[in-house]
């Protein structure tokens, strides 16, 4: 019976501290959390572009040029916030940005993100924006 008890109590000690780590994350770390689809083609010598705003497509972009797209992060928050942004997918290879920034409250920073492919063919990934306390 003790060890019944044991056991029940360990469950219960495990249940609230799992529930305090989520909770503090999801309250008091990352306060939002954006990802953007990643589009780019490589297999043509000749440059195209994209104007969607719901996507960065980087269109066409030959091997060994350079495309630069522009995305604004603005911090609506009354409290200051570090923006921490990272690619995932094979396009990760091809992208350089400044994956790590501060923004004070209430401001508003522009972020360019530029494509520079190595190789030809097409490549998709997708871009995740974390704006943490």
């Amino acid at each position: 019976m003790k060890f019944k008890k044991f056991i029940l109590l360990l469950l219960i000690i495990m249940f609230f501290s799992i529930s305090i780590v989520v909770l503090y994350y999801n309250f008091f770390v990352i306060v939002k959390f954006d990802s953007i689809p990643v589009f780019l083609n490589s297999s043509g010598s000749v440059a195209s572009f994209d104007t969607s705003s719901e996507i960065l497509n980087f269109a066409s972009v030959p091997v060994g040029a350079t495309a630069k797209k522009t995305i604004v992060l603005t911090n609506n928050y009354e409290f200051p916030v570090s923006v921490v942004m990272k690619v995932e997918g094979p396009i990760s290879d091809f992208l350089e940005f400044e994956n790590s920034l501060f923004l004070e409250f209430k401001s508003s920073t522009a972020v360019d993100i530029i494509a520079r492919p190595t190789r030809e063919g097409n490549f998709e990934g997708t871009l995740f924006v974390y704006f943490k306390r």
